[in-house]
């Protein structure tokens, strides 16, 4: 297996039947997946090689010729080997390059099967919003470069459509949450952890309050019985 001198990019160890991977960060590296692509380790791959040319000055128009090098699976080194697909890969930009790669690697249709699952989660009354919106931008960042891929605004606008009800008033009473642009998305989400907050801090002190009554309402039912026996 060839590998690439002093290439800190990711090399999955496959472990069982690829249920699992792991990740590791190395001076010699060599991509060589033994079973089905994820788009999760997709994903992961063009980050770490996009900090990989950071780090190494890497320009623009040498970082295809060294992402080529990168690749052991055959289902992309079979394409590699034609030269009309070699010379248009190597003339596009990473980005172009990778969803290239998605469009081999990953299962027809990935793309759509990602996103109505993204579309399908709602945010929980006894959740942070903080974190579910999170969760949902990781979610939306694996399907970048693709028509599923929701812009900040398109982002943010799904998000408010999808918040529990109680945050959804309190973010409708906030003036200055509400006046912050939708491109902003990370502004936007800040400012709408300040409400979430609050409520989350009422919400709790009122299930323990709740939890604390009827603790007590048991124990009472309970003293009959007690004195019974």
């Amino acid at each position: 297996m060839p590998l690439m001198p002093e290439l800190a990019v990711a090399c999955w160890e496959w472990q069982g039947k690829g249920a699992h991977y792991n990740v590791h960060q190395a001076r010699r590296c060599k991509v060589h997946i033994l079973m089905q692509w994820w788009p999760v380790i997709v994903h992961e791959f063009e980050l770490a090689f996009m900090n990989y040319c950071t780090i190494k000055d890497i320009t623009d128009d040498k970082q295809t010729k060294t992402l080529i090098r990168c690749f052991c699976d055959h289902h992309v080194t079979d394409v590699l080997a034609d030269p009309e697909e070699r010379k248009t890969l190597l003339k596009g930009t990473v980005p172009n390059f990778m969803k290239q790669i998605r469009s081999i690697v990953l299962q027809p249709g990935w793309e759509d099967d990602h996103r109505i699952t993204m579309m399908a989660c709602r945010h929980l009354q006894s959740d942070s919003f903080f974190m579910f919106a999170s969760t949902i931008r990781s979610m939306n960042s694996l399907v970048v470069n693709t028509e599923s891929h929701l812009t900040n605004e398109r982002l943010c606008s799904h998000l408010k459509s999808v918040m529990c009800r109680d945050l959804l008033d309190d973010y409708r009473a906030n003036p200055i949450a509400k006046a912050v642009a939708t491109t902003k998305l990370s502004l936007w989400l800040h400012k709408v952890k300040h409400i979430d907050d609050a409520r989350l801090h009422s919400y709790n002190w009122m299930k323990a309050a709740i939890e604390e009554v009827e603790c007590k309402l048991n124990k009472r039912l309970a003293l009959p019985a007690t004195a019974a026996a």
